[in-house]
Order: structure tokens, then C-alpha cells, then sequence
């Protein structure tokens, strides 16, 4: 997984809770102005169309005025199981807001990952986009991260629901989210993601690590692309601030345009990055630095001469003890 190396050392957050939304309904999901307007490649994705005798079937039990189907499972011998309950329904993905909308802008539901400080309550929240697209903080319609793949970057990750493969906890329990896709080119991404707190500053910050297998690609280069929706960030080493908050932290390779991070991937290659986002409103203060002109990329301030600039680097995931319990609702 990923750790986050300092001057002082080396550590991975330990995360403690992890809530699981329930899909209120499954439907089409509205797409954002950006997304209807992206690659030919996205918009030629074959669509993919539940059977007559599924939609039938569901309409059936939802029009029956007895659980029927839970009623079949309690007469099992044995009594009802979940491999028993999912025969019935395909897994939920889509997700609606109030009035019909879609929940997310992929209209994909989110997994809400926190660790609260005590009794007082997780205090922020980070709500990770299950098709692996975006990272919203707090709440529906909060600052997001929103990523993007594609011979030009422009692909909305998990767009073509044929070439994303389900989401999943590692290990099927660990507050760790992972989400495979494929993108139009050919080009294969592995997702991992999960929010902790850090010493090194009091916001819940959201890490994750795309790896990129482009030796299948039909495109002579493929870009991955994370973009924050906030506005006025300026780069400083390898991080996005303003007025001296930290907004995004980036691994090595990345380019800055103004707007988005880049990192380009050849045909024929394999690579791995990290981003780590801040979930927190105004962004978080590392290393309690306030004046990012003076640092020197990945060294020291010269002001202070305490280490400045994160650096994100490889780790494996802890498997030795469990995580504190999570939470699903």
C-alpha cells in the first residue's frame, strides 16, 4: 500500500472505521457537462442492459405485497444465508439522491472511510467513489479529487461499467478500497485507496495508489489525471497549496498544468503513482509550515531545517493485527 516518508521516518496511518452506504435504487446515472464531453473512446463504451427475465422477475417482488423472496429463504433448510440472498439481485451500483437524481457525479454510491479522535466523533469524513472516480470530502457536493485515465486523460475512471470490474474491501473486510478497471486504449489500472490521520497534521487525509499496466495499450501514451475542484492552487515541490494549506501531495513524475496533476504512461510500460488529498474544508498545514516559498522540494526548510516535503513512497499494506473493527451500515 502506501506510507508516507518524512525526515523523521517512516509510517503507515492505521485506519479505524469504515461505513459501507446501502444503494437506495439502481438506475442511469447522470453525467456532468465535462464527462458528456470527453473522448470519442468513452462515449463508443458498449452499454450493458439487465435481461427481460431479470427486470421481470424484480418487478415482480417489488409489485407482490409479501417479501416472497424472504419468505423462500427463511423456508430453506437451514435457515436463509447470504449466498442464498444473492441469487436474487445483481450487485447494486448506482446510487439516487432526493428527487431522482444521481447520488455522485458518476451516479456511482461512495464507501465513507473515517478515524475518529475519540468520543467526540470522526469530526470529517471521506466518501470514496466506488467506480474508483472521484474522493469527495464530507459530504455529496464537497470538495472532490476526481480522477481521469485514457489515451488523452480524458476518461473518467470507471466510466465503461463492461471494462470495471466490482469494488471490493482487501481482503474482503480491510478498510482498504480497490477498484480494477480497463480503459478504451487497452491500458489496466488497479486502484487502492483508504482515508487515516497522520501526525504530521490534524486533517483526515484520503491516500491512493494507481497502478498502471500499459503493455496492452493500443495508444502510444497514456495519461492518468487527477483533478482537485479547488481553485487557485499553486504548486510548491511536489505539493498543491493556498494560502499556505496543503491541498494535494504527489508522487515523483507528476506535472502540474494549472488545473490538474499528469503523469504519463508509454505503451509497452508499467507504473505505479500516489496522490495523497486532503479531506479537511481549508485543506491541511504539514510539518506545520506556513510560508511553502521557502521550502526546498523534498529537502529542508532553510528557515527552519526541519523536513518540509512530504514524499510518497511504496509500502506493503500491515497485515500483522487486525485493524481496530470497522463499522457498516
Amino acid at each position: 500500500m502506501l506510507e508516507l516518508a518524512t525526515g523523521r521516518g517512516r509510517f503507515v496511518p492505521r485506519l479505524a472505521l469504515v461505513a459501507v452506504p446501502l444503494v437506495a435504487g439502481a438506475g442511469g446515472a447522470a453525467l456532468g457537462a465535462t464527462d458528456r464531453a470527453s473522448s470519442a473512446e468513452e462515449r463508443a463504451c458498449p452499454q450493458r442492459h439487465m435481461t427481460a427475465a431479470y427486470s421481470s422477475r424484480v418487478h415482480r417482488a417489488l409489485r407482490a405485497k409479501r417479501d416472497i423472496w424472504g419468505e423462500t429463504l427463511l423456508a430453506t433448510p437451514g435457515g436463509p444465508t447470504y449466498e442464498g440472498a444473492r441469487r436474487y439481485l445483481e450487485p447494486l451500483l448506482l446510487a439516487r439522491a432526493p428527487a431522482k437524481r444521481a447520488l455522485t457525479d458518476s451516479g456511482v454510491y461512495y464507501v465513507a472511510f473515517a478515524q475518529p479522535r475519540g468520543v467526540a466523533g470522526a469530526g470529517s469524513v471521506a466518501l470514496h467513489v466506488a467506480d474508483g472516480s472521484q474522493i469527495i470530502s464530507d459530504h455529496v457536493g464537497g470538495r472532490n479529487l476526481t480522477v481521469r485515465v485514457g489515451r488523452l486523460g480524458r476518461e473518467r475512471y470507471g466510466s465503461c461499467l463492461p471494462r470495471l470490474a466490482p469494488a471490493r474491501l482487501a481482503g474482503g473486510y480491510l478498510p482498504i478500497l480497490e477498484a480494477r478497471y480497463v480503459d478504451a486504449s487497452g491500458a489496466r489500472y488497479r486502484q487502492e485507496s483508504f482515508a487515516g490521520r497522520i501526525p504530521e497534521t490534524r486533517s483526515l487525509v484520503s491516500f491512493v495508489r494507481l497502478a498502471v499496466d500499459a503493455r496492452r495499450s493500443a495508444a502510444p501514451t497514456i495519461r492518468v489525471r487527477f483533478t482537485p475542484s479547488v481553485d487557485g492552487l499553486a504548486v510548491t515541490g511536489n505539493r498543491l497549496m493556498r494560502r499556505g494549506a496543503t491541498y494535494l501531495v504527489f508522487g515523483p513524475g507528476g506535472r502540474f498544468d494549472g488545473s490538474s496533476v499528469t503523469y504519463g504512461v508509454r505503451r509497452g510500460s508499467t507504473r505505479t503513482v500516489y496522490v495523497a488529498w486532503s479531506t479537511t474544508r481549508r485543506g491541511a498545514v504539514l510539518w506545520g509550515s506556513t510560508r511553502p516559498a521557502t521550502t526546498r522540494p523534498g529537502g529542508r526548510s532553510p528557515t527552519t531545517g526541519s523536513a518540509a516535503s512530504p514524499r510518497l513512497r511504496r509500502s506493503r499494506c500491515p497485515r500483522s493485527g487486525s485493524p481496530t473493527r470497522s463499522g457498516t451500515s
